[in-house]
């Protein structure tokens, strides 16, 4: 425990675990996995069972990378999913607060990079996310109000595809322009943007560059707290026709 004394007793427990694997299969043909899991709880007990309180969070992250990579083509394939899940519990002597939250994402993405020669190269590629989140609806069980509310979920789907093509004169610049076009889909709601972007970068040496980037980019998913960290108590809304 962090601080315990004759009423109440706080703890903090966490534990992250990674694991990767590799395999190369030739030297152009790289296999890799990656996993994530970690566990954060918050707590405070009373020993007189007059208020008890805690702030969980989890995260599981698991992927899969096949990269393949030639002399004018090369691919990179990545398939992923993860999970983020928090809660916030409180207890007292007659009365109880539970509001849980969770939010899955499947993805699978495709990068392709063809050099054409003369200081030229194309990359384009493609991606699909699949996104469910469980709704911030608690319960409330106690001696003044007895209601537990349905869980419900939002289910979104966004498809991108992109492209853009970069000129290096020499060593030093690298220029840069494109665009990505995205398919955004959450029940009725649908949002399909076309959005630029161009990057300017100057290297200096092999350790340092500076770039200029401009570009228009889209959020789906939004996040409305108390705090810069994010935390349990946090709310997070995916975009519909009532927040675009």
């Amino acid at each position: 425990p962090l601080l315990e004394n004759e009423d109440n007793r706080i703890r903090y427990d966490f534990f992250d675990t990674n694991l990767t694997f590799l395999y190369k299969k030739d030297t152009n043909s790289t296999f890799s996995i990656n996993a994530l899991l970690g566990k954060d709880l918050l707590a405070c007990h009373s020993k007189e069972s007059f208020l008890d309180f805690e702030l969980g969070w989890n995260n599981t992250a698991i992927s899969a990378s096949y990269e393949h990579v030639d002399k004018t083509v090369s691919h990179k394939t990545n398939v992923a999913f993860s999970r983020f899940d928090n809660k916030l519990r409180v207890v007292m002597t007659e009365f109880s607060i539970n509001i849980p939250n969770n939010i899955n994402l499947i993805s699978i993405k495709e990068l392709i990079k063809i050099d054409l020669g003369k200081n030229w190269d194309i990359k384009t590629g493609g991606a699909f996310e699949y996104t469910k989140m469980q709704n911030n609806t608690g319960n409330t069980e106690g001696l003044y109000n007895n209601n537990t509310q349905h869980i419900t979920y939002t289910e979104t789907t966004e498809t991108r595809i992109h492209s853009d093509i970069t000129y290096s004169p020499n060593e030093k610049w690298h220029l840069c322009a494109g665009a990505k076009a995205t398919f955004y889909s959450n029940g009725d709601f649908n949002h399909l943007p076309i959005n630029p972007c161009a990057t300017i970068r100057y290297k200096f040496n092999k350790n340092n560059s500076t770039a200029l980037h401009a570009g228009i980019y889209n959020q789906y998913i939004h996040q409305a707290g108390f705090s810069a960290n994010g935390l349990p108590t946090d709310f997070w809304f995916m975009s519909d026709s009532q927040l675009p």
